[in-house]
C-alpha cells in the first residue's frame, strides 16, 4: 500500500503537522483535534468563520501535549495568539470526546486512480486526501458519508 502523506491536527482549525507514522484508533489519528477554541457562547470556533486560525500551527510536543505555534496550549502566550486570531473572548479547551469532530465517523476509503492503491481518510467533514482520488469517486464517497452509509 502507498500512503502519500499523513497529517495530524492537534488543535482543531489550525495548521497541522505531517507525520511519518501514527497509531490510528476508533477516533482516528492519535492526538488529533484534542484542543478546541471556544467562543463566549461555548460553541467551537473554526477557521470557517475565523480564517486567521489557519495561521497558527498545532503540534504535539515531545511530552505529548498540544502546542500552539510553539507554546503549550494552556499558556498565556498561546491564548494571546488564539485571541488575536479568533477574538478577545476566545478560550482554549482540551477535550478527548467524539464531539471534537464535525459530523461523521472516520472512513477509510481505498481506491485506484492513475497510481498504486492509495489510502484516503475522510474525517467527518474534512477530507484529508493522502494520495489521488478521482473527482467522481470523491463526490460519491462524500455523498455516501452525508447520507450516513457505513463502509
Amino acid at each position: 500500500m502507498f500512503i502519500k502523506e499523513l497529517w495530524r491536527y492537534p488543535v482543531k482549525s489550525m495548521a497541522g503537522e505531517q507525520l511519518n507514522a501514527s497509531e490510528v484508533g476508533k477516533l482516528g489519528v492519535a492526538g488529533d483535534r484534542k484542543v478546541l477554541v471556544l467562543g463566549p457562547n461555548g460553541r467551537v470556533i473554526t477557521s470557517r468563520t475565523h480564517p486567521k486560525l489557519l495561521g497558527l500551527k498545532g503540534t504535539l510536543g515531545a511530552d505529548g501535549e498540544a502546542r500552539i505555534s510553539g507554546y503549550g496550549w494552556n499558556t498565556p502566550e498561546a491564548l494571546a495568539l488564539v485571541r488575536a486570531a479568533a477574538g478577545p473572548a476566545a478560550e482554549i479547551h482540551f477535550y478527548e470526546g467524539p464531539g471534537r469532530f464535525d459530523v461523521l465517523p472516520l472512513l477509510f476509503a481505498f481506491c485506484i486512480y492513475s497510481q498504486p492503491l492509495v489510502l484516503h481518510f475522510y474525517y467527518r467533514r474534512s477530507c484529508r486526501c493522502l494520495g489521488r482520488i478521482s473527482p467522481v469517486l470523491h463526490a460519491a464517497l462524500t455523498t455516501a458519508m452525508y447520507a450516513g452509509f457505513a463502509f
